[in-house]
């Protein structure tokens, strides 16, 4: 399973004030339903946390991740803001802690 819902921006000053609130980067399958419908229902609630969701199938994801032109990876993955790259559950982990 993998995680995201809007595009980011591609105007440069839109893009840097997100990317400063951002502190974590979710990137989840954008062609399941079932990541989409529960990306859409966490990034309501994990807004307000600095969380930016986006498909594993985006041009963020490929830069964040440092995937190849149509290399998906098989779960979610999350970025966090010191580096620290995280996939599956423990994203998911990650993601509960920072809700509760």
């Amino acid at each position: 399973m993998l995680f995201i819902c809007e595009p980011i921006s591609v105007n440069t000053e839109n893009t840097d004030k997100a990317t400063e609130a951002t502190r974590a980067w979710v990137f989840y399958d954008g062609e399941c339903a079932l990541c989409l419908g529960w990306a859409r229902r966490m990034e309501r609630r994990c807004r307000g946390l600095g969380f930016r969701f986006e498909p594993l199938q985006s041009a963020p994801a490929r830069v964040r991740l440092g995937l190849r032109e149509g290399e998906v990876p098989e779960e979610m993955r999350m970025v966090l803001t010191d580096g620290r790259k995280l996939r599956g559950a423990e994203a998911a982990l990650e993601i509960a802690r920072r809700l509760w």
